[in-house]
């Protein structure tokens, strides 16, 4: 835990978020959990907790995202509209 990584998220309209969140958990085969952040701690940060479970025969991924800080009712609207969501369901799509 602790490690950073580097995700970019290509938004479907040409352009590319390249964001370094910080490993949370990371428990082997089944579920990774990641913190970024805008700033500094409690301004905009946005945890994505990846969970696979077996489901019939096959794998589920259940990906969700929370958001908290000062800056959330400000930027949510931006920073994670349409064009985000359709790079973060594209990024699913590989897993």
């Amino acid at each position: 835990m602790g490690q950073r990584l580097v995700v970019k998220i290509h938004t479907g309209e040409g352009r590319e978020h390249v964001f370094k969140p910080m490993v949370l958990q990371a428990t082997l085969p089944t579920r990774l959990r990641w913190l970024g952040r805008l700033g500094l701690p409690g301004l905009f940060d946005g945890e994505h907790d990846f969970v696979l479970e077996a489901e019939a025969g096959a794998t589920r991924l259940r990906h969700q995202e929370s958001f908290r800080g000062y800056l959330v009712p400000l930027l949510l609207w931006k920073t994670v509209g349409p064009a985000t969501r359709t790079g973060f369901e594209a990024m699913n799509r590989v897993f």
